[in-house]
């Protein structure tokens, strides 16, 4: 939206215009108290005109008057001015001697009328524009509704309070009175500048405007007191001056004419009607009129507007320089100046009419009507082109040609073309000139290959030649002139010296300079530049402001000096390396050159070399002189390049092989004029072949004599060579093999078959790598015979990987193999019983479980246990035991079918696989195995033996278990089978009673490994404690295992040790027991030194000669007293294993531990064994205990017991003692400690040194 005609200061004055109104001061607070003095001075005037005529309410000027001051002030006098309005507004309430409450919201009311009015009008307006129809209606609108609504819901509701007027009607009138002050104050706000006021009081203008004034203040005077309605009147003269005047007159003229009809009104000189029409026709009075004025003013403008740009144009064209004409859209001439005119030669009078196609070149006059009819059609707006016209006396010149199409603004249509046309004949001629001299230029340059550049020193801006770029490969267009950075593209080692070179020439140095450096090319490569450059101008300082020069690529020069010199570095690199000597020999002086080399093949220097020929000669040994000479003389007989070899002896006397190449070089005129040659030490070549020869020689002895057949061939298999153990394992000599292929001589057939097996001579020089024949293969000699032979043959091949032949190694190997294969069948059989031993049958067993369920088959496989064997085999001995053996074998392969597999796997144990066959009828087989075992009635030695056979089977079928788990199955239907009274066939079923206890025992035996591998066992412990509390404080505790199962929970040792004991880990368990206890309880035990533990021992660790050698070491690694351990051995074990045990029990005391002997009294011959065994302690079995309180017969024996052990010195320990009452009964019988669960359950092993810990600790802070 158009803003209002006005600007503002920075200090908040009152601009005009641009020009800033000096009578205020131009301070913020000076001009707010302006405001506030005008604001006080016309509220007091309202107040007054209110109050004198009875006004029903008064005509309140302030505030329009203030929102006009404020939309002309700059930003820091509003806030001042606003403090200003304020301030006045409640001093007209004191004034007036309101309550302080209403004047309070009656001043804030109008505060906010202005403020809002006016912050309104400033943020939606520009500041500086001529105010237009709309601009001016929304600076009303803003002044006389938004801020009047706004400050009405404040000042309204104190009218209505405070004076007892209705509310609407209070809001009516409140609006209508603000907004005629509007009408009144706005118009004239708007228009005022000092240009308007100059015409108000100045000049013939002013005068009839006065007249205008006064006239009508007389009619409307006149006419007003007669007339109910006077703004009907008022209408006439308002509309009149809106048409005659301009908006600030009229603005003028309306206020004046409407406030004097109110004032007439007020005093009552004319008719009054309502307030509210009085004031809503007052503010249109003075707007509408104004309105009309403001829109003639902006029409008058723009026309004005139009008349000065044309005369501008009118001027510009006619007095400009250049051509310039209007034509018509059918190309006519319409208008021109006098430089066309004089451009083209033609009078004035002549060109009128003339068409721009009468005056165009001809061959320029095609493209001129086709941009021409785009532009008539729209699709075009310009053209600039050059172009050639032809002048009235036919001479052609060059102009610049410059059309626009002038079209219509509101229809758009075409109306003519203004064109420009501007000289350029000469400035176009002249370039031709300069671009035929570049082209000449340009084309000696491009023939000598050469870029030009030329640079401004001082600007950096540099033009570069399409061969420049070209050298660098790129196109003209893709480097731009001008500030391009040449430098960018020099090699990182070259940039240093470019500038050093090009630096003096800049700064006061010489005028040329020249150098060569390298300059990356698109592609990436580097291209040698050879940079000719001059300075052209310097400055005042002597540096240069301008150079200019060209590039000339010398990248293929460079090459050709590097390949020179690169080929020269290789011949002397040659010469170095093979160690070669020059030489020259002028034919005319016979004189000889020699090079540093040849000085030191010879031993000498070049002072003691004369360079005789004699000097030469006297240096060869005699020997070979004559025919080194002999051979040089050739070169002179047509020979022209000789290469001789012989011995010289060097000046320190060292004889020395050397050899000579050597050639005639000819003179100008063809005659020989020098010899050329090279000499080189061959001294190390001879001494190289006569080794050759030798090891050569030692190699053809070594394949004589070796024991290994040997033949060599060519590269197509055919032989060479046979030394003597070839010849004999294939029957051929050496005269008759060479030549012959290899396959003729080396004969080899598979031994099953006897097909040709492949030729490993052939494989090896086809594949170029080792190879033998399969294996298995048989030699089949010339004269039939046939050998069983190892072969290898291999390629043999020269330095650059050429094969020249293969070498064919074989041996006999038919004894050899023989043994193989009786080592093969004795590795996989029984020895005794001739029957395929475990190994072969667990791959039997393997391959039907795999064809079972691959395919469905169904198989069986049984475990064999033979019954009453032990008694022949303790009996009669091993020799019959391994005839009786041998008898069943034979038994079992007669009763099994011809597909079956037997096997024994050592002792009395056998195996059978049936192939193809139901468990039902495997049962029925095995039966008749068994039975054939029943009747025999072995003899031996007057005695009569017979035995009995067990058997497990179980089925092999498409969903059986792994091999391994199936041996476990028939283990266990064997185990059913004795248990179910021998002689009989079980088939393994999972819910069999006796198979599935020793299942679960197998099963149990694998969770004890697991356990002992996953460290799942925990160690407990129980009290014994001393019946009599005065035999000391140290205590001692029994240690317990349990073992931890895979979900967490403990499992009771009545649980796994009869497992353990089954399957001999009890020892495993045992040793893992003392060594945690010594080991990861080290420190426990030190810190509890009070405390003392009894360790189980089993029958199977008893039964170890090693382990007291290993329970001592556990004692040395832990430096635990022995003294603090007992070792518990049960009775049975130490009958079972009496001389072991004695031996244990004996280290043990020896050392300062204890032994008990636990569970006394189960056997029947315990009391013996105390004589024998000098044991610490005795546990009565708590068989006897349990019932010693209520059972005669036990007490008694607990009594027996009990007194001779202490007859003994023992110690002896009641178990299971789980009452009161037989605690009591013990003590009475005198018995020294007790254990059971009266006194103490099993607890943690760690708990129980805790508790120690704490009841130690509680003792020391008691005492």
């Amino acid at each position: 939206m158009a803003g209002v005609n006005v600007t503002q200061d920075a200090d908040g004055g009152i601009s005009d215009g641009g020009r800033t109104r000096d009578e205020t001061g131009g301070r913020p607070v000076l001009v707010g108290l302006l405001v506030a003095l005008v604001y006080f001075l016309l509220g007091a005037l309202s107040v007054y005109l209110a109050r004198h005529y009875r006004m029903s309410l008064s005509i309140w000027l302030p505030s329009a008057v203030a929102v006009a001051i404020l939309i002309r002030l700059r930003p820091p006098a509003i806030w001042p001015s606003l403090a200003g309005v304020l301030a006045a507004a409640l001093a007209i309430q004191v004034l007036l001697q309101r309550e302080p409450l209403f004047a309070s919201l009656i001043s804030v009311g109008g505060v906010i009328n202005v403020g809002v009015a006016a912050m309104v009008i400033l943020r939606t307006t520009r500041p500086n524009a001529t105010p237009t129809l709309l601009s001016s209606l929304w600076v009303l609108f803003a002044a006389g509704f938004i801020g009047p609504v706004v400050a009405s819901c404040l000042s309204v509701p104190a009218l209505a309070v405070f004076t007892g007027r209705p509310w609407q009607e209070a809001w009516i009138l409140y609006l209508a009175t603000t907004a005629w002050a509007v009408g009144l104050v706005i118009p004239v706000a708007l228009t005022v500048d000092r240009k308007a006021l100059r015409r108000l009081v100045k000049g013939r203008s002013a005068l009839v405007f006065l007249v205008a004034l006064v006239t009508g203040l007389v009619v409307t005077a006149l006419t007003a007191s007669s007339i109910h309605y006077p703004f009907a009147v008022l209408a006439v003269p308002i509309l009149l001056a809106a048409l005659w005047f301009d908006a600030f007159r009229t603005a003028i003229f309306g206020t004046t004419m409407v406030a004097v009809v109110v004032v007439l009104q007020a005093i009552n000189l004319t008719a009054a009607p309502d307030a509210v029409v009085r004031y809503i026709s007052a503010a249109m009075m003075s707007v509408l009129p104004f309105l009309i004025a403001l829109q003639r003013d902006t029409v008058r403008e723009s026309e004005q507007a139009v008349r000065r740009s044309e005369a501008r144009f009118r001027h510009a064209m006619m007095d400009s320089a250049i051509g310039m004409a209007i034509v018509g859209l059918d190309g006519r001439l319409q208008q021109w100046n006098a430089a066309l005119s004089g451009m083209l030669g033609y009078p004035d009078a002549e060109l009128r009419g003339l068409s721009f196609r009468q005056l165009t070149y001809p061959a320029d006059l095609a493209r001129d009507l086709e941009i021409f009819h785009k532009m008539v059609a729209g699709e075009r707006a310009t053209y600039r082109v050059e172009k050639r016209y032809v002048r009235r006396d036919g001479r052609v010149i060059w102009a610049l040609l410059t059309a626009s199409m002038v079209r219509d603004d509101v229809t758009g249509e075409p109306q003519y073309f203004l064109s420009q046309i501007e000289d350029i004949d000469e400035r176009k001629r002249a370039v031709e000139l300069l671009s035929a001299s570049e082209s000449r230029w340009q084309f000696a340059l491009e023939g000598a290959g050469q870029g030009v550049w030329d640079r401004e020193e001082t600007t950096g801006r540099t033009y570069y030649s399409r061969i420049w770029k070209n050298m660098l490969g790129y196109e003209d267009a893709e480097l731009e002139d001008g500030s391009f950075d040449w430098e960018g593209l020099v090699h990182p080692d070259d940039i240093e010296h470019v500038r050093a070179v090009r630096e003096p020439v800049l700064t006061r140095g010489p005028d040329r300079f020249e150098l060569e450096f390298r300059m990356r090319h698109k592609s990436g490569n580097w291209v040698w530049i050879l940079d000719r450059g001059r300075v052209l101008e310097r400055d005042g300082t002597g540096r240069a402001k301008r150079t200019i020069g060209t590039h000339t690529d010398i990248t293929q020069r460079h090459r050709t000096e590097e390949s020179v010199r690169n080929l020269s570095e290789r011949i002397q690199l040659a010469a170095s390396a093979a160690e070669l000597g020059i030489f020259e020999v002028d034919l005319t002086t016979r004189r000889i050159v020699w090079d540093e080399r040849m000085c030191e093949l010879y031993g000498t220097t070049a002072d003691r070399f004369t360079g005789g020929v004699e000097d030469w000669e006297r240096r060869v040994l005699p020997e070979d002189l004559d025919r080194a000479k002999l051979e040089i003389r050739s070169l002179f007989e047509g020979a022209h390049r000789i290469t001789s070899e012989y011995r010289i002896v060097r000046d320190d006397g060292v004889v020395r092989h050397v050899r000579t190449m050597a050639r005639i070089v000819p003179g100008r005129a063809g005659q020989p004029a020098k010899v050329v040659g090279a000499q080189w030490d061959t001294t190390d070549q001879h001494a190289l072949t006569d080794a050759l020869h030798e090891e050569k020689e030692r190699l053809r002895i070594t394949l004589m004599s070796i024991g290994d057949a040997v033949i060599c061939t060519d590269a197509d298999a055919r032989v060479t060579f046979m030394n003597p153990v070839a010849e004999q394992l294939t029957g051929w000599s050496q005269a008759d093999a060479v030549g012959r292929p290899s396959t003729d001589i080396f004969s080899i057939v598979n031994e099953m078959t006897d097909e040709p097996a492949s030729d490993p001579v052939m494989a090896s020089l086809q594949h170029k790598m080792p190879a033998s024949a399969p294996e298995g293969s048989l030699l089949v000699s010339r004269n039939g015979e046939r050998f069983s032979v190892h072969d290898s043959s291999a390629p043999v091949c020269t330095a650059n990987g050429e094969i020249i032949g293969a070498v064919l190694i074989f041996q006999d190997v038919t004894v050899a193999r023989t043994l193989q294969r009786e080592l093969t069948h004795a590795a996989a059989h029984d020895a005794l019983t001739g029957l395929p031993n475990r190994a072969a049958f667990e791959t039997v067993l393997h391959e039907a479980s795999a064809s079972a369920a691959a395919g469905g088959r169904c198989h069986a496989v049984g475990y064999i246990d033979l019954d009453r064997f032990k008694i022949v085999n303790d009996t009669a001995g091993h020799a019959a035991g391994d005839m009786l053996l041998r008898e069943v074998g034979r038994l079992l392969r007669e009763a099994l079918r011809p597909d079956d597999v037997v096997a024994r796997f050592g002792g009395d144990e056998f195996a059978v696989l049936l192939h193809d066959c139901t468990l039902v009828e495997a049962e029925a087989v095995c039966q008749r195995a068994i039975d054939a075992i029943r009747v025999v009635r072995f003899p031996w030695e007057g005695k009569v033996y017979d035995i009995g056979a067990s058997i497990g089977l179980t089925e092999i079928g498409p969903t059986s278990a792994p091999p391994d788990e199936l041996m476990k199955q028939v283990d266990v239907a064997c185990y059913a089978a004795k248990a179910g009274g021998r002689n009989r066939v079980a088939a393994y079923s999972a819910e069999a009673g006796d198979a599935r206890r020793y299942y679960q025992e197998i099963q149990i035996a694998a969770g004890i490994r697991a356990a002992i591998d996953e460290g799942r066992f925990k160690l407990f412990a129980q009290e014994i404690r001393a019946i009599d509390p005065d035999r000391g404080h140290d205590r001692h505790y029994e240690i317990l295992l349990r073992m931890v199962d895979e979900s967490g929970a403990l499992i009771p040792p009545g649980s796994f040790i009869p497992a353990a004991e089954r399957y001999d880990l009890m020892g495993i368990i045992d040793r893992w027991v003392i060594s945690t206890l010594l080991r990861a309880h080290r420190d426990d035990m030190r810190l509890n030194r009070g405390l003392s533990f009894s360790v189980n021992l089993s029958a199977n660790s008893l039964n170890d000669p090693h382990l007291w050698a290993f329970v001592q070491n556990e004692m040395l690694i832990s430096g635990i007293r022995p003294g603090r351990l007992q070792f518990e051995i049960t009775e049975t074990a130490l009958i079972n294993n009496f001389s072991t045990a004695k031996e244990f029990v004996s280290a043990a005391r020896a050392t300062g531990a204890k032994v008990g002997l636990d569970d006394f009294g189960a056997g029947l011959s315990s009391f013996s064994y105390l004589k024998q065994f000098q044991v610490d302690c005795i546990k009565i079995d708590g068989a006897f205990i349990r019932h010693v309180d209520d059972n005669l017969v036990d007490r008694r024996i607990v009594e027996s017991i009990n007194d001779i052990g202490h007859a003994l010195g023992m110690v002896t320990v009641a178990e299971f003692v789980e009452t009161e009452a037989i605690l009591n009964t013990v003590r009475e019988i005198g018995i020294d400690m007790a254990q059971g669960y009266f006194l103490g359950k099993p607890m943690p092993l760690t708990e129980v040194f805790d508790r120690h810990l704490l009841a130690q600790a509680r003792d020391a802070a008691s005492g």
